[in-house]
């Protein structure tokens, strides 16, 4: 789930997170690894939570949002 899924665009998000929409696209697509304060400002900023799924081999992660 990107965060056009849940209704806000990567400028929106920079300003909310007071990132670049560069540091946005960085992120989204793997480019760097995101520490744990990052995906909480995140989450908030999305208005959703974050699930995280480690296994052996993947990592994955998932902003849910949050109900309505």
């Amino acid at each position: 789930m990107t965060e056009l899924d849940l209704g806000i665009d990567h400028a929106a998000l920079a300003e909310r997170t007071r990132l670049s929409p560069e540091d946005i696209e960085r992120i989204e697509g793997g480019g760097t690894t995101p520490a744990l304060q990052l995906l909480r400002a995140l989450a908030v900023a999305l208005h959703a939570k974050l699930d995280v799924s480690i296994d052996t081999e993947e990592t994955h992660l998932v902003f849910v949002p949050h109900a309505a």
